[in-house]
């Protein structure tokens, strides 16, 4: 892979990742306190009432967010985490720098294919929160998916729609820090090899 090709798409990758920082999702995620709150009240006939408040960004929020986002999650799109996993491995980069990205992107799977806050089984299906978050793109925000669609719908009518709302937020936030510290590294990267072709001209 030519380094014209590389720098190319490490900058379009820090480009997205500048518009991330910029919305207003990820400024209200860092600067207000985000979660559930679960009341249970008494009513007048004696029994108990419970709701739930989910604190944080909102629809309008979310939904300008994931879209950018979806670059970097989304196989077909050239900046996709994948996608810039495979160049880090053959570009010439410093082995220190390889390391950390693939430090970085196995932290994120990791937490990607661990448990939710709470354990949700459905059909014997585990609801981690890489299940959710698919869950919640292509079957609410994208209705992608009909299969997908009918998991979401049956989500949102389930008496944890605001913990699962607050996951898909926390994932979401988590997928952000990652692809920022990426966008720190792709910029030393950058550096060099603007250098190295400076060097060979």
């Amino acid at each position: 892979m030519e380094n014209i090709a590389i720098i190319k798409s490490l900058s379009l990758f820090n480009e997205k990742a500048s518009k991330l920082s910029r919305l207003s999702f990820t400024k209200e995620i860092f600067k207000c306190s985000t979660g559930v709150t679960i009341k249970i009240n008494r009513k007048n006939d004696g029994f108990y009432e419970l709701t739930q408040e989910r604190r944080g960004p909102f629809e309008e929020a979310i939904d300008a967010f994931v879209l950018t986002i979806r670059f970097f999650i989304q196989d077909n799109e050239s900046v996709s985490l994948r996608n810039i996993a495979k160049i880090y491995e053959v570009a010439p980069i410093e082995l220190k720098l390889k390391e950390k990205f693939a430090l970085l992107r196995n932290q994120l799977n990791q937490y990607l294919d661990s448990d939710s806050v709470i354990s949700i089984n459905v059909n014997g299906e585990i609801f981690n929160h890489r299940k959710i978050l698919d869950v919640v793109i292509y079957g609410g925000l994208s209705h992608a998916n009909e299969q997908k669609k009918k998991q979401y719908d049956f989500l949102m009518k389930s008496p944890i729609k605001a913990l699962i709302e607050n996951d898909f937020v926390y994932t979401l936030t988590t997928i952000f820090n990652t692809i920022y510290l990426i966008s720190e590294i792709n910029k030393i990267v950058l550096t060099n090899l603007k250098q190295q072709k400076i060097g060979d001209e």
